[in-house]
């Protein structure tokens, strides 16, 4: 956000506050505010139809909810939380794990993806289990 354009500097909030305003009152980055969102911690105006739509809140809440020790740590949990599951889905996901090329006893294999079941080979072509 802009250094001069801090809605923090500003002697009174607007009623409404934008997910960045918000996230600057409440102390989260914007895409933070975006999962509190979703897991229905933050009440967003309006009730958007879209889910690309502009969200706002109000300030008189935002205010309450940096106000509460409770609700920040419970907010800092699930943000934390989202995180560490997101991590673990893409560690072990097809596009972090299946198509890297793996090594095998210093022989390079590439770990081909398809429907059929499949016999991993070498750079050469040959089949893994008769390479030694």
């Amino acid at each position: 956000m802009n250094p001069e354009k801090t809605i923090l500097k500003l002697p009174r909030l607007p009623a409404r506050l934008s997910v960045e305003e918000a996230g600057e009152v409440l102390g989260f980055a914007t895409h933070e505010i975006s999962i509190l969102v979703r897991r229905k911690m933050i009440p967003v105006l309006g009730r958007p139809l879209a889910c690309n739509s502009r969200r706002w809140f109000a300030s008189t809440v935002v205010l309450q909810l940096a106000d509460d020790v409770d609700w920040l740590d419970k907010a800092t949990k699930t943000v934390s939380k989202y995180w560490k599951e997101r991590g673990t889905k893409d560690e072990f996901s097809d596009r972090a794990v299946g198509a890297q090329n793996q090594t095998t006893n210093g022989i390079l294999s590439v770990r081909k993806t398809s429907k059929k079941p499949s016999v991993e080979r070498t750079a050469i072509g040959q089949p893994l289990s008769n390479v030694e």
